[in-house]
């Protein structure tokens, strides 16, 4: 339905939105001053009465029925109730029948013919694609003259509140459209959400902040854009619908709901229908079931959201469909995704909350909890994941071939449970993890299962080091740099919940660590020191299990030669005066499996073999006078 003045009508804006834009407009009749109604009852000086009455309406002398359904009375109640508990009660509306008020004094609401509208200056005229026609005339300011709303019989209206326009126009919002024209207000395209546009930009389940703004600007009351409180049994947009009229340019491929105002709770089922989109800019939304996207268009249902609040019990959005939250704020506790979704803004997951991901692109743009409250457990078996914020969850579960990333630096990822596929990926870039697991048992069983992940994402790629699926990082095929996975009890000074935090994390004896690191920091202090190599001897002379925490820096299951290596020519590439004696020691302790890990790592640190005896000899010397080196390789 395209809303179009038929007839001179002057009107010109008062007010001012964002950018300079009106953000409404009043009726001028005469170019300069605002008609409005006039209080009907002065006994309630507080209150601004208007009167209001289902009559016949008269044109030349010619009486034309009202056919008026019970249904559509009871969108105009609503109407009524809406404007005035936007108001806080100040502008009611009060039913007078002929014997007890003139036609002059009320607002004449039917269904008829649309002969019944004179053609006279001061009439609005809208017309939309199937030839409806509405009208009104404003009351004056002075002395009000009669005013009516005027819908055509003839057109097929719906009247099921937030069931979309399905085999019609929506009733609701044509009339609460032209009753705004009645009560002197103009059209407004300060938002797509308003009333008061000119075009139709799809149904409305009460006014815009820019509508009421208007209203209470030429009424002098106070208005409240949340205070319209609206429950529904269900809400579709876009199934069923016709397109025809929506629009311009469109032919029916668009249809699209704004709202930026109210509170809205959806008791059964939100259906944001294929080539739908849903905007919201404000106002409360309660879902208890959201339906994004599905059969019917490749450009699937959208739903965006740049302000209020949202909040859902199951959110499900097809390959088709999208979800894009950039602000305000979400409350959820089940959604599933095969397409594309962005969460940002403040996140509230209620206890037990899931995040179903089976193909598709998922943004994390905000974190998804708190230390305190890591409600939310994300299962991912396709699609790609990014997370763009330090992430606190209580789960999270890559399978198949399912990607997640950690985007942005100097992030954590704290997490009660962590599993990846050995088949999926999840890289951390540059960042750390934390899994704090609830006992021991569960702890080994992760380590074990996370170390595998590490080491196949370290040495089964086909495109260097680090290159394969399961646990990587930016290690960007280097032996220098690694992925650290530690049990926290296993470091001879672990971190805590209270002095000595990891990343800013607590942590306890269940906690298991994943630090993008030197290789060779084993005790997780971002430095190679002589603790490093102490810690690295014991475990090698010993025997302890070959975890990286004791020495095993590639990750192939033994503490050896290729071990010492990696640890040895990160130090080399310090040029720290200590990494020419190290390496000649450990030449001579591993040799030829030693010296050509060695090079593979960096052949200038390999010494001529006329010099590993003496440099051996001077590394035995110094460390019995016990010399310590300065710490290394800092991070």
């Amino acid at each position: 339905m395209r809303l179009k003045i038929a007839l001179a009508v002057a009107a010109a804006g008062l007010g001012a939105g964002a950018s300079g834009a009106r953000a409404f407009n009043f009726y001028l009749p005469d170019g300069v001053t605002p008609v409005h109604w006039t209080d009907m009852n002065p006994a309630t000086p507080d209150v601004i009465d208007l009167y209001y009455d289902f009559r016949s309406q008269s044109n030349a002398d010619t009486a034309y029925a009202n056919s008026i359904t019970p249904a559509e009375k009871t969108l105009v109640l609503q109407a009524f109730s809406d404007i005035s508990t936007a108001t806080g009660g100040k502008i009611q509306f009060t039913q007078m029948t002929s014997g007890q008020a003139s036609v002059s004094k009320i607002i004449n609401v039917g269904v008829g013919s649309m002969a019944a509208i004179p053609s006279v200056t001061g009439v609005h005229v809208e017309s939309d694609g199937a030839g409806g026609y509405l009208s009104y005339i404003p009351g004056n300011a002075t002395s009000a003259r009669a005013g009516f709303v005027w819908l055509d019989v003839n057109q097929t209206w719906n009247t099921t509140l937030g069931g979309g326009n399905t085999g019609g126009s929506d009733f609701y919002t044509t009339f609460y459209h032209d009753l705004m024209f009645s009560l002197g207000l103009a059209d407004s395209d300060s938002s797509p959400a308003n009333i008061m546009s000119s075009a139709y930009l799809g149904q409305k389940l009460g006014p815009s902040q820019d509508d009421l703004a208007g209203l209470g600007s030429l009424y002098n009351v106070a208005t409240s854009s949340t205070a319209v409180v609206r429950s529904l049994p269900a809400f579709t947009l876009g199934a069923g619908q016709q397109y025809n009229y929506f629009e311009s340019g469109s032919n029916g491929s668009v249809y699209s709901y704004y709202t930026d105002s109210g509170t809205t709770t959806i008791t059964g089922t939100t259906t944001v229908a294929a080539n739908t989109t849903f905007q919201q800019n404000g106002g409360n939304w309660s879902h208890t079931t959201l339906l994004i996207g599905g059969a019917g268009g490749s450009n699937g249902g959208t739903y965006n959201m740049t302000a209020g609040s949202i909040s859902f019990g199951t959110a499900t959005i097809a390959a088709n469909g999208s979800f894009n939250q950039t602000a305000g704020s979400l409350v959820g506790t089940t959604m599933s995704t095969a397409g594309v979704v962005s969460i940002g803004g403040t996140q509230t997951w209620l206890t037990g909350a899931t995040l179903n991901i089976t193909a598709g692109g998922t943004t994390l743009v905000t974190d998804a909890g708190t230390a305190a409250a890591r409600n939310l457990a994300i299962t991912q078996s396709g699609g790609n994941l990014a997370f763009d914020s330090t992430e606190h969850l209580r789960g999270l579960s890559i399978t198949g071939t399912a990607r997640a990333d950690m985007l942005t630096t100097d992030s954590v990822l704290a997490t009660s449970a962590l599993s990846v596929a050995t088949t999926a990926t999840l890289n951390l870039h540059t960042n750390d993890a934390i899994v704090l697991a609830p006992d021991a048992a569960t702890r080994d069983s992760t380590f074990a299962a996370l170390t595998a992940a590490a080491a196949h994402a370290r040495n089964t790629g086909t495109g260097g080091l680090w290159s394969g699926t399961g646990l990587t990082g930016d290690a960007l095929g280097s032996s220098l740099v690694t992925l650290a996975v530690v049990k926290n009890s296993d470091l001879g000074t672990p971190f805590n919940a209270t002095t000595h935090l990891f990343d800013g994390q607590a942590a306890d004896s269940n906690t298991i660590l994943i630090k993008y690191t030197y290789a060779g920091d084993l005790n997780l202090d971002g430095r190679i020191t002589l603790d490093d190599y102490l810690q690295m001897d014991t475990a090698y002379v010993m025997g302890l299990p070959a975890i990286y925490s004791n020495g095993d820096l590639n990750y192939d299951g033994t503490i050896n030669g290729a071990d010492y290596a990696i640890i040895d020519a990160n130090i080399y590439a310090q040029g720290t005066p200590l990494s020419a004696a190290m390496i000649s020691l450990h030449a001579a302790e591993f040799g030829q499996q030693y010296v050509q890990a060695l090079a593979g790592i960096d052949p200038a640190a390999v010494p001529e073999p006329g010099s590993l005896v003496l440099l051996a000899v001077g590394m035995v010397g110094m460390l019995r006078r016990g010399r310590s080196p300065r710490p290394m390789f800092q991070r």
